[in-house]
């Protein structure tokens, strides 16, 4: 499985595509792989056995909340911000 995000590449694997894709980006100045697990944007991804996970519940539950009563427009957008972007970097009708 291969994603991207911007500048970023994301790809998960078996040995053997790990060995290809260590060979493909020789010629390239990339960083150093990292492995599971790791945090990228506010998403954390993790192994259970053979299942890997996805996840964004340390940021999700990092935002700051609203008074309903007293906020301010700036907070707001913020606030707006964050949660728009959980909304678009997550698939919400695919968690359990």
């Amino acid at each position: 499985m291969i994603g991207t995000l911007v500048d970023d590449t994301f790809g998960i694997g078996n040995a053997s595509f790990a060995d290809e894709e260590e060979r493909k980006t020789k010629r390239f100045d990339v960083k150093e792989r990292e492995s599971l697990p790791f945090h990228c944007n506010g998403c954390d991804a993790s192994a259970d056995g053979v299942k890997i996970k996805l996840h964004q519940t340390e940021y999700a539950t990092s935002l700051k909340k609203l008074s309903p009563s007293s906020f301010t427009y700036k907070e707001f957008s913020h606030l707006r911000g964050q949660l728009a972007w959980i909304a678009t970097s997550s698939r919400l009708d695919t968690a359990l």
